[in-house]
């Protein structure tokens, strides 16, 4: 009985590994190539608009003074203060974004934040 236990723990224990490694490669290959507007990270969802992106949060008891909201050249951080501490969202995109020009506004319990992205620079050939 006890051999039949053990290797139950051990099959637990690689369907646990399993189930982290299947999240693991669809989260880092198989997502890549999605449309954006399928894409969801926990209570997030990221849609390209070609132009920008457009980043939903549901978040319905958070006080919309208290959360903050940071952009750099291609990631998006947003912090969301709660009963059970700092909530801390992190966000890569693959164009870089005009940081001067993201905007934020809360929508009954959800935090939607625009984020244009960064028009390259044309060089003219001499």
């Amino acid at each position: 009985m006890a051999a039949r236990l053990s290797s139950h723990r051990g099959l637990r224990a690689f369907g646990d590994f399993e189930s982290a490694f299947d999240e693991l490669f669809d989260e880092f290959l198989v997502g890549r190539w999605r449309p954006a507007s399928l894409r969801a990270a926990g209570r997030a969802s990221i849609v390209d608009r070609g132009a920008e992106y457009e980043v939903t949060l549901a978040a319905p008891n958070a006080d919309p003074r208290r959360i903050e909201v940071e952009a750099g050249d291609r990631r998006l951080v947003v912090r969301i203060p709660g009963a059970a501490g700092v909530r801390e969202s992190v966000f890569d995109f693959p164009a870089a974004i005009d940081g001067e020009r993201v905007r934020a506004l809360w929508r009954g319990g959800a935090l939607q934040i625009t984020l244009p992205k960064r028009r390259g620079r044309r060089i003219a050939v001499e």
